[in-house]
Formats: C-alpha cells, structure tokens, sequence
C-alpha cells in the first residue's frame, strides 16, 4: 500500500535531521494496520521514497489532522530543538504531517518513530483501578 505524498505538503517537526524523517514523496506501508480507532489507523512504514526504513508508523486520520497537532507540531518546530536524544519524551510526537492519495482517495496523517511501552490508554486505564 502506498501513500503518495502530495508535494508541498509536508509540515516537519524537526525533530529529527534525516530527510526522511523530514518530509516524502511516497509511504509505503503495510497493508494491515497495527491499531485503528475513532480518528485513524496506524501503519508499520516498509519504505520511503524507495529506500527501505524501519521503525517508523503512519497514522492515516479519516478526517483530517486535528488543528491541535498541528499548532503542536508547528510550536515544535519552532522552538529550534536540535538533539532529539536530550528530549527523549518527544520521541514519539509527529515527524511530520502530510496529505496524502491512498487508493484513490486524499489522506491526512504524520509520520512518527515507533515507540516501545505500553499505551497511554493502559497507563490511565491502571491508574483509575
């Protein structure tokens, strides 16, 4: 499944200094997504661009990227981090936004790092108990 990225899209945290964590062209994914719930889906990234990648996901949101993440991701990229390694909480947030064409239809989603740990729903879920 390929995500083709529409140019011009991409809005990047900065996050990060590799390109392709950066901003795309084309996403491919696999096809069966790892969690899918009211906003989206989220999908194990194979290749960008042509090159293979591992460790990153996609989130595909069924009705746009929420204003909220994007006014975080643009604060982000503003605030001129440079070492992502001395932030290690920010590990998981958005590398970039972008629209995108998947199955002939216009997506939205980001590009993150596939994070190891528990979901946050299941930290709150225990605390509440």
């Amino acid at each position: 499944m390929t995500l083709n990225v529409i140019p011009g899209s991409c809005a990047s945290s900065r996050l990060s200094s590799e390109r392709h964590e950066n901003e795309a062209s084309s996403v491919e994914l696999l096809s069966n997504p790892l969690s899918a719930g009211a906003q989206g889906k989220i999908h194990r990234v194979t290749r960008i661009d042509g090159a293979n990648r591992k460790g990153l996901l996609v989130k595909i949101f069924e009705i746009g990227v929420p204003k909220n993440l994007r006014e975080t991701v643009t604060l982000i990229s503003q605030s001129g981090i440079q070492d992502i390694s001395a932030c290690i909480a920010l590990r998981a947030l958005p590398l970039f936004l972008f629209n995108a064409s998947l199955l002939g239809r216009t997506v939205s989603g980001y590009l993150m790092r596939e994070v190891q740990g528990r979901p946050f729903s299941d930290i709150i879920d225990q605390d509440l108990q």
